[in-house]
């Protein structure tokens, strides 16, 4: 964060760490207005997060003008705290290769802060159910789902419609959420 104002830019971006502008005119109007969105680097991309702060609910962020969606219920495991985001990048990948790339991903952070969201975590406790969308413009979505120690679950449903919405539905995990991911090439 080099620059303190908090305007997007043409890209989308807002260069503040918790940015609370309101939403570009053309995201969904169902994104609740206390949701403070904040921007943190994920595999060497500016993803666009929010925090999950309930036990359930339904969530919107958005990167530039493409969004993703995710309901969502969290299944306690015992007294675990651990911070949950659901995160948006649209853009040029350019580490290792340039590419475009566009993705949806429910992580869990590696600490208590919002800082920590986008870093490595190989583990964890709570479990969820979810339902992860967002409208692509690639025919090439690839789901994941992984789970603690880094086990990989088949999603339960995946659905893809003609206007490019890839839905992914998963329940019953075989252990804690590490991090479910639509990557659109």
């Amino acid at each position: 964060s080099e620059t303190t104002s908090s305007t997007a830019t043409e890209s989308g971006f807002c260069h503040q760490e918790n940015c609370s502008d309101s939403p570009p005119p053309e995201t969904d109007s169902s994104v609740p207005p206390s949701s403070a969105t904040f921007i943190s680097s994920m595999m060497y991309d500016p993803f666009t997060f929010v925090l999950l702060n309930e036990t359930e609910g339904d969530v919107n962020v958005c990167n530039g003008t493409f969004c993703c969606h995710l309901q969502y219920r969290r299944l306690q495991h015992g007294s675990s705290k651990e911070l949950y985001a659901l995160g948006a990048f649209s853009g040029t990948h350019t580490v290792n290769g340039r590419y475009a790339l566009q993705v949806c991903a429910l992580v869990r952070c590696a600490g208590l802060d919002a800082s920590s969201c986008g870093q490595e975590v190989e583990e964890a406790e709570s479990k969820m159910d979810f339902l992860l969308e967002g409208k692509f413009g690639t025919r090439y979505v690839y789901p994941s789902v992984l789970a603690s120690k880094m086990v990989l679950e088949q999603p339960e449903h995946l659905e893809t419609a003609a206007d490019g919405r890839v839905t992914m539905k998963h329940s019953n995990m075989t252990g804690g959420l590490v991090t479910a991911c639509l990557y659109g090439r």
